[in-house]
């Protein structure tokens, strides 16, 4: 049997009903799967997933990330074998069989989160004997069935409790509760990286960091409060935002000095145009998709939560991907802006998406410009003027 589930076609075989086995994936129209994946826990008529086929993501090199939902419990032999770009897997509590080489030769994979104890049986086979030089598994706080103390090593693998990174001198405690960044304590360091399973940061994470010089964000923080570095006095100068293959976010980013990499950097994006807005209906019918994510009556679809969230963490609605002009039914296409510096050192912003020029002449986008974070105002930049700031903010309305 197969279902079409965000874009991509899952083929399954019933085990017994309702317990089903998903014997392989493909994009939709049959390409190789790629980017972050997240496995359905349900399909149509009550469907449960419980189990992988033996090497159903087998050799998938542009996998980048993989979340496993509750239910599943057990992952076949070589499942995920030479997913060479596999950076990052999350295991539910419920997985209770993992199979051998269920992930060799996956030489990318840095983190593994895995929700529960291990279970028996659960030894260093799942890698086929190619141990990730640089992996780290992060389990709950009391997590048992592992046979080592934690922090520590698991067959040659780093194993760490998800509250806490880090600990020796020089190296930044982060708190972290499940997937949100809560607190940092410095420790000495100059330098703080977050790991790549934290999704967001609390408001209060880096009080007291006044002296953090660089802060790396992977690309799987979605939420970024505003106002989270304003005592980090030294940050603004020297830090940057690490972005995975093919990512980006929809919050802010990091600040940076002429001289650092271009990229997505700090610049707060945001929707502005009040609501409601005069939609015609016809835009709906440029996405595929669109009426089965948000129904078809249109008028209450624009203001149904498109799954995106700008830079304060608030929910986004449907109508402000139209002036935007990102795709509505795809929550990895946000409104973003970054930055260039030129050959003398200035900045020079962008926008995406980029649109056609008539689209852009039906819109207005305005910059705003501060020196540092916790300046009281934001000063509008005028056309043609050289933006001497450190952090920008850009909003886009409709005409």
């Amino acid at each position: 049997m197969a279902h079409l589930v965000d874009r991509i076609d899952w083929t399954y075989v019933v085990i017994s009903k309702p317990y089903i086995r998903i014997t392989s994936a493909t994009m939709e129209g049959g390409g190789e799967l790629s980017g972050h994946i997240s496995i359905p826990a349900t399909f149509a008529e009550g469907y449960k997933t419980v189990a992988f086929e033996n090497n159903v993501f087998r050799d998938c090199t542009k996998i980048i990330s993989v979340k496993i939902p509750e239910g599943i419990k057990e992952i076949g032999e070589g499942a995920f074998a030479g997913c060479t770009q596999l950076n990052k897997i999350e295991i539910p509590a419920s997985v209770t069989n993992i199979g051998y080489s269920a992930f060799s030769q996956c030489e990318n994979l840095a983190t593994v989160i895995f929700n529960g104890n291990a279970a028996p049986g659960f030894d260093g086979s799942m890698f086929g004997g190619a141990t990730p030089q640089n992996c780290t598994i992060y389990v709950p706080d009391g997590a048992t069935g592992w046979g080592v103390d934690i922090p520590g090593e698991w067959n040659g693998v780093k194993i760490v409790y998800m509250s806490q990174a880090g600990g020796d001198e020089g190296e930044a405690i982060l708190k972290i509760q499940g997937e949100r960044l809560v607190a940092v304590e410095l420790n000495g360091a100059k330098e703080v990286e977050i790991p790549d399973y934290v999704t967001s940061i609390a408001a209060g994470a880096f009080v007291d960091c006044e002296t953090v010089e660089r802060v790396i964000i992977p690309d799987s923080v979605t939420n970024i409060p505003f106002s989270v570095f304003a005592d980090c006095g030294r940050l603004w100068a020297n830090w940057y935002k690490a972005l995975a293959a093919g990512g980006g976010n929809s919050g802010s980013g990091a600040a940076a000095a002429p001289g650092s990499p271009d990229g997505f950097v700090n610049i707060i994006a945001e929707v502005a145009s009040p609501a409601p807005l005069a939609i015609p209906s016809s835009w709906a019918d440029r996405y595929s998709g669109f009426a089965e994510k948000f129904g078809d009556d249109f008028t209450a679809a624009l203001l149904k939560p498109s799954g995106k969230r700008d830079a304060a963490g608030k929910a986004m609605q449907v109508w402000q991907d139209f002036v935007a002009g990102t795709d509505p039914t795809d929550e990895t296409d946000v409104f973003r802006a970054g930055i260039i510096f030129k050959d003398d050192g200035s900045p020079e912003i962008f926008v995406l998406p980029e649109l056609s020029a008539d689209e852009r002449e039906k819109r207005i986008y305005r910059k705003f410009g501060k020196v540092r974070l916790n300046d009281q105002d934001w000063v509008q930049i005028q056309d043609g003027e050289e933006p001497d700031y450190n952090f920008f903010r850009i909003t886009v309305e409709m005409k």
